[in-house]
């Protein structure tokens, strides 16, 4: 927000304030072919440790196809040391609806979830 640092005037006997306010506004555009489609997959997970030697969840994603996709209502199933928990969408705020544009990949981290064994994991997804 701007903020006027010029000195009042002299002649001035009130109190007097002015606020502005400034706005940006993004949007993103996509102009595709006729019969293009996206084609998800999910490459990865893995462990790696975060600060202060957290455990995090890093997840990769891949979009093979020739569309954008948008990961909407994602869930995740996660299996690790023969136990298996599903993540909502809900749960997984930071990824349910991530854009993945055509022929790119993206890589997504998140704290370790409750529940599963730290180690080695196995992850599928569902997404509309």
């Amino acid at each position: 927000m701007p903020i006027n640092l010029e000195k009042p005037q002299a002649n001035q006997t009130k109190l007097t304030g002015v606020v502005k306010v400034v706005l940006r506004y993004l949007g993103s555009l996509y102009i595709r072919p006729v019969n293009v489609q996206p084609d998800v997959v999910l490459e990865g997970a893995e462990l790696q440790k975060g600060t202060n030697s957290a455990n995090e969840l890093a997840i990769s994603f891949n979009n093979r196809g020739t569309a954008r996709a948008i990961l909407k209502n994602l869930k995740l199933h996660l299996t690790g040391q023969g136990k298996t928990i599903d993540l909502q969408p809900e749960q997984l705020k930071e990824i349910n609806n991530a854009v993945i544009l055509a022929g790119n990949k993206r890589r997504f981290v998140m704290p370790w979830p409750n529940n599963l064994p730290v180690g080695a994991v196995t992850a599928k997804f569902e997404s509309e």
